[in-house]
């Protein structure tokens, strides 16, 4: 019996190890989403991109390696394509693709356009 509640949660141990315990979320942009996130006052990213952009991929490496980390843990990155969403894209004012935006709740905190750089973008995160 002994041996058995000791594999079942080694196994469990296993299985859990591989997988965070805390993670950022990425969403695709809604409006419903985003209001409710800004009224829980969760710290949301803005991430207007392109799919093949060499700096939106750039910066959506650096985002994903942050949102695995626990104080990104209550983060939510929104993503917004800078093509097929041009509405979203003129509510944050960006006018460029690679632009990062950081509200707590309704508050804009921040924003860098073109900016890879994980300590730059780290930063933007912690305002």
């Amino acid at each position: 019996m002994l041996v058995r509640v000791f594999a079942t949660a080694l196994l469990a141990c296993t299985v859990l190890a591989g997988a965070p315990a805390f993670a950022g979320e990425f969403k695709s942009l809604s409006l419903a989403a985003f209001q409710e996130a800004a009224a829980k006052g969760r710290p949301i990213v803005l991430h207007v991109r392109t799919p093949d952009g060499a700096l939106c991929k750039a910066q959506h490496a650096v985002l994903e390696k942050l949102m695995k980390e626990p104080a990104f843990s209550n983060h939510v990155v929104f993503e917004i394509d800078f093509a097929s969403q041009p509405a979203a894209v003129a509510m944050t004012g960006a006018k460029l693709p690679a632009t990062l935006i950081f509200n707590r709740g309704q508050t804009e905190m921040g924003r860098l356009t073109s900016v890879t750089e994980e300590s730059a973008i780290r930063a933007l995160l912690t305002k």
